[in-house]
């Protein structure tokens, strides 16, 4: 039902457009094959230009993350190297091992020597604000500047750092004076025993240190945000003042997806993000000394106005190629017409029964070619004409023919007849039964005009050969049949096996007197009929049996078993010979049952 409406569809569409001139159709396909696949490919284009702008920017942010990365690492190397000097220094060890029996005097000795470390023996960091160290109880035992926090501020950093022991952790604080600080915190554990906690060292590093320094130094020129996190998810630093620090970025959004490493839109280090306001490109990477994200975040805007640029031009192209195709059509109209006004005016004159008109050809096109060949067929009608009276000629000279052919066996089989009477007239047994053998071959051969017949028949008319033969070669040899019942009526070519029983008896008799036995068997395996000739005779080389092909009749009508059984079965059937010099031989013709 539903082909049968779809049809009727297509046939009132195709209907409805041959109510319009060539002329209207043409210029109708024209505006269709150009510009509808011009806007479709128009569309994909800003779509892959769009892909292609992403990956360029993701791969370059990306590089240059990477680079930020490395510089990271290479500038706050001094600033953990001064953290996990002071942290070992055995002064400040001894000091806070005992410092519940520390003096005042102890105090101010430690101070000094303090002071006398950071100026003397350490290069001393060009963003560092501070020193702090405090012991177990959070109570200060060295305090090198003025600026501090609060004291919540300090539990949670203290807390950060017991939860991200051993490493150090880095934290954002705007101090009581206003300055934007990170804090980078360090536990101190004893010398003696590394499970042992004796308190902490806290270096205030100004936040310009990124700001001016390492974020300043990079040009990602894209309208991007650059934003480093500590562990906490909350923002360390940005290079704009817009982005909030020590706050969630993005409600941890962008965190959760980084972390997340089943998200299907991941994929080397960069993905889109989209959220209910915006959506952007987001590239990022790990940092190994701050334990987290570096994060860039690209406006999609951004993206679509790059995108958006390739969109005059092509609109530019549509109209172009709509004039040509209006230009062309119009071309293409006049140049199709004329022929065709011709040929219509040429079969016209034919329905006329003026057979002598043609049409004139003045191109190499389609259209002439096609003139070119009803020209011919006109000419090849005159050709037909004189053709069909020589076939009526020879059609009644081959009648003729066939009623001799008719008449022929008739009088080879009367005088077969003739003399089998004569031989048994005169009591001549052996003659009389090879003039029946050759009447019965002959029969076969010249009568009988079916190409395929069934095993028992095949058998029967061998067995008539193989008597005439025996006549020959007296006691040297004997035929024994293994054919099942099922197979006696399974059809085969004619007179397919008498080549393969001649061949045993020519190749395989001796000269000497001895017997060999000539066995014929049939048999039915996975759909096909195996049919076998074998003897246990002479043998011989198969390079001699390629040598006497062309001379020797035997071998003349193995190699036609061969070609009857390609050509009837079309590469479905095989013939194989197998022999050995002093053995035997075995012939196997294999056909498929489905012949059946």
């Amino acid at each position: 039902m539903r082909g049968t409406t779809m049809k009727k569809f297509v046939f009132s569409v195709i209907k409805c457009t041959r109510r319009l001139n060539i002329s209207t159709r043409l210029i109708s396909c024209f505006f269709l094959v150009s510009i509808l696949p011009l806007l479709i490919v128009s569309v994909y284009l800003c779509s892959t230009y769009s892909s292609g702008i992403t990956d360029k920017l993701g791969q370059a942010n990306l590089t240059a993350l990477l680079q930020i990365s490395k510089t990271i690492d290479a500038t706050l190397e001094d600033y953990q190297y001064l953290a996990g000097k002071l942290s070992i220094d055995p002064m400040v060890q001894d000091f806070l091992t005992n410092n519940g029996t520390q003096s005042g005097k102890n105090t101010e000795a430690l101070s000094r020597h303090m002071n006398s470390l950071i100026s003397d023996t350490i290069v001393y960091p060009p963003f560092m604000k501070t020193i702090k160290i405090l012991d177990n109880h959070n109570s200060f035992v060295y305090d090198m500047g003025y600026d501090d926090i609060s004291s919540t501020d300090y539990q949670n950093i203290m807390k950060r750092i017991n939860q991200q022991k051993p490493a150090a952790s880095w934290s954002y604080i705007n101090t009581f004076m206003g300055q934007n600080i990170i804090i980078l915190g360090h536990r101190i554990n004893s010398t003696q025993n590394m499970n042992h906690a004796l308190g902490y060292t806290l270096l205030f590093i100004s936040e310009q240190i990124f700001t001016n320094d390492i974020l300043s130094d990079t040009d990602l020129d894209n309208e991007s945000t650059l934003v480093i996190l500590n562990t906490d998810g909350n923002v360390l630093t940005s290079n704009t003042k817009n982005v909030e620090r020590n706050k969630p970025f993005c409600n941890n959004e962008i965190l959760d997806a980084i972390q997340n490493q089943n998200t299907e839109n991941i994929r080397d280090n960069y993905f889109i993000y989209q959220d209910k306001d915006n959506s952007c490109l987001v590239v990022y990477t790990k940092n190994k000394t701050l334990k987290s994200y570096l994060i860039s975040c690209i406006p999609f805007s951004y993206i679509q106005g790059e995108a958006y640029k390739i969109i005059p031009t092509v609109a530019f192209f549509i109209l172009l190629i709509v004039g040509v195709c209006v230009l062309l059509s119009m071309l293409l109209y006049y140049t199709i017409m004329r022929p065709i006004r011709n040929a219509v005016k040429v079969c016209e004159d034919i329905r006329m029964e003026q057979l002598s008109s043609r049409i004139d050809i003045d191109a190499n096109d389609e259209l002439a070619f096609l003139s070119v060949n009803i020209n011919q067929m006109l000419d090849k009608n005159q050709m037909l004409l004189a053709l069909n009276k020589e076939d009526e000629e020879r059609k009644r000279v081959l009648e003729i023919q066939m009623l001799q052919y008719q008449i022929n066996p008739h009088f080879l089989f009367n005088t077969l007849s003739t003399l089998k009477w004569i031989a048994e007239l005169n009591q001549v047994p052996v003659l009389e039964e090879m003039v029946t053998s050759l009447s019965e071959i002959l029969k076969s051969t010249l009568i009988c005009r079916e190409e395929y017949v069934c095993i028992a028949e095949e058998i029967r008319v061998l067995n008539f050969y193989i008597q005439i033969q025996k006549v020959r070669y007296i006691h040297k040899f004997e035929v024994q049949y293994e054919l099942p019942p099922e197979l006696h009526e399974f059809r085969i070519p004619r007179f397919i096996l008498q080549p393969l029983v001649e061949n045993a008896i020519y190749h395989g008799t001796y000269s000497n007197g001895r017997m060999i036995l000539i066995q014929i068997s049939a048999f039915c395996k996975d759909e096909q009929v195996f049919l076998i000739v074998s003897d246990n005779g002479r043998g011989f080389s198969p390079l001699s049996l390629s040598d006497e092909t062309k001379s020797n009749h035997s071998s003349i009508g193995i190699q036609n078993v061969r070609e009857r059984i390609s050509r009837v079965y079309k590469g479905r059937g095989d013939f194989l010979i197998e022999s050995v010099p002093g053995e035997g031989t075995r012939c196997t013709i294999i056909i498929p049952y489905l012949n059946h």
